[in-house]
């Protein structure tokens, strides 16, 4: 699996040599194992889990929601030396306001900390959303995307024709309330959705693969 992932690294363009053991960063929060193996700082809704061995240039994978689950992709490159980070948005679905918070961390952990200036985003599922409207507002921020099934538009879901079971879900009220659409024609309307907005990442050329199974 992580020869397999490294191939990823090369298809992306990612740095994946020049590895060296330094000081270990102290990132804020509780310290921990991820994989038995990698220090975790827990702070909250934020997370980093550094390498045995940092990669020059401090490269690092931004991850987005489903924490841990199917963490293939994270370990093989905490292996080849890049930092794993993750800041919850879950309940914001890629609004506005999840992008601003991503500027902030972002902010952190570039000034503060000293990681690379440019982020791999892993985007799975609903992660689709705030991968790629935070790469679509900060494209020159971003050295690939790697993403897993992921979410690129909310029509198909939340529009119009939607059912009143669908409408009375915990899950479709608190989107309608990210995003501040008074209902359902006025989500379908709308025009801030990753698909409509993936120019700003053609003209950057940034590496992008999906992974996509049935």
């Amino acid at each position: 699996m992580v020869k397999l992932f490294s191939i990823f690294a090369l298809l992306l363009h990612l740095p994946t040599g020049n590895i060296a053991r330094g000081e270990e960063t102290s990132f804020p929060g509780d310290r921990s194992l991820f994989a038995d193996k990698f220090a975790m700082y827990t702070n909250g809704g934020d997370i980093v889990v550094a390498p045995l061995e940092v990669a020059e240039g401090k490269p690092w994978v931004w991850r987005a929601r489903f924490w841990g689950h199917e963490p293939q992709f994270d370990i093989a490159l905490l292996e080849l030396g890049y930092h794993i980070v993750y800041r919850d948005v879950k309940g914001l679905w890629g609004s506005p306001t999840a992008v601003e918070r991503w500027n902030e961390y972002y902010e952190q952990l570039v000034g503060q900390y000293g990681l690379a200036e440019k982020a791999v985003l892993e985007g799975m599922s609903r992660g689709g959303l705030i991968v790629y409207n935070w790469a679509i507002a900060n494209p020159d921020k971003v050295a690939a995307i790697y993403a897993d099934a992921p979410v690129m538009d909310l029509r198909g879901w939340i529009g119009a024709d939607a059912s009143e079971e669908i409408k009375k879900s915990k899950s479709f009220i608190s989107m309608m309330s990210a995003y501040g659409f008074k209902d359902s024609a006025e989500a379908s309307a709308y025009l801030g959705y990753p698909i409509d907005n993936l120019k700003p990442l053609v003209d950057a050329k940034v590496p992008i693969i999906h992974v996509v199974g049935d």
